[in-house]
């Protein structure tokens, strides 16, 4: 509109009364709205593209401080099933040897209920505290017993991770038997455990160093995974690998006739929540525990990290 304005007024379309315009005037008069509308722009630009850098640090800051760090689960110690486990990835080997540097280290099996992201000594303060605290609404959510699983059959996701299935076994009061409880994303009593720990975080202002409570859980037991992590993660596995895999098939974990589904690896008994930290693994090693709780009987050790 100031454009045509101006036009106008160059073109002695001026109000009665008004004096004539000079040409030379008018059109210094629209270079110089040119330039500073050009001005305003850019500064409208410049002031665009440094909110959006902020904001663009911001979510980084924010993803990096949300990075799982640290994690609580259910460690897997039992000799029949371990050495069961250990039986199918032996497996696995012998029918594809590329899959060898993909597989799980037995000495790390275990059951992820919680991710965490721990990130200060007052965050680990906290999250210590609120492991404590679980162990007695634990305790009393599974009734002051162990929890017991049943390790059958293997699955995968999308082929990239490949895993032992799990179901809890529960006693039936009526019949004093025990029974499998099929596993699903929200099966109690682990599903139970999770949201246990995620409430007493919460009730010592440690929830923010959970991550994904809420999303459905997948409870498993891994057997080989790929991932960028444990690629050639070391000089033997280069020197031995001449292939990358791109998929996993959980079929070679089987040796059985009739499917992945009936693979048998036996029951666990549990009755230990461990806090761990995911960095600072030696070969051969559990991962480093920073604490432990059994729920059980409402016990507690802690480590000396």
């Amino acid at each position: 509109l100031r454009r045509m304005a101006e036009r106008f007024r160059c073109s002695g379309g001026l109000l009665p009364g008004a004096g004539s315009p000079d040409v030379a005037d008018c059109t210094e008069d629209v270079q110089a709205s040119q330039v500073l509308t050009g001005k305003r722009k850019r500064k409208r630009k410049g002031r665009q593209k440094a909110q959006a850098t902020k904001v663009s640090q911001g979510q980084t800051e924010a993803k990096q401080r949300k990075r799982p760090n640290h994690f609580c689960c259910i460690r897997i110690t039992g000799d029949e099933v371990v050495t069961r486990l250990i039986h199918s990835q032996s497996i696995a080997k012998a029918a594809t040897a590329e899959v060898e540097p993909y597989l799980i280290e037995p000495s790390t099996f275990h059951v992820t209920v919680l991710l965490l992201s721990i990130n200060s000594p007052e965050e680990m303060k906290r999250a210590k505290a609120g492991l404590l605290l679980a162990a007695q609404s634990i305790n009393e959510a599974l009734s002051g017993k162990p929890l017991t699983l049943s390790v059958k059959g293997i699955g995968s996701f999308r082929q990239r991770v490949v895993f032992a299935k799990l179901s809890p076994l529960v006693s039936n009061s009526s019949t004093c038997e025990t029974v499998v409880v099929p596993s699903n994303r929200n099966t109690e009593p682990l599903g139970a455990i999770t949201k246990c720990l995620y409430e007493s975080f919460t009730q010592v202002d440690a929830e923010d160093v959970v991550m994904d409570f809420g999303r459905s859980m997948n409870y498993h037991l891994t057997l080989a995974k790929l991932s960028k992590q444990r690629r050639f993660s070391s000089k033997r596995m280069r020197e031995t690998s001449s292939e990358t895999l791109k998929k996993l098939d959980p079929g070679i974990f089987s040796g059985e006739a009739d499917g992945v589904d009936n693979v048998e690896f036996g029951e666990i008994c549990c009755n230990t929540v461990v806090l761990c930290q995911m960095i600072g693994r030696n070969r051969g090693e559990f991962y480093p525990v920073v604490d432990e709780v059994n729920f059980a009987g409402g016990s507690h050790t802690e480590s000396s990290r």
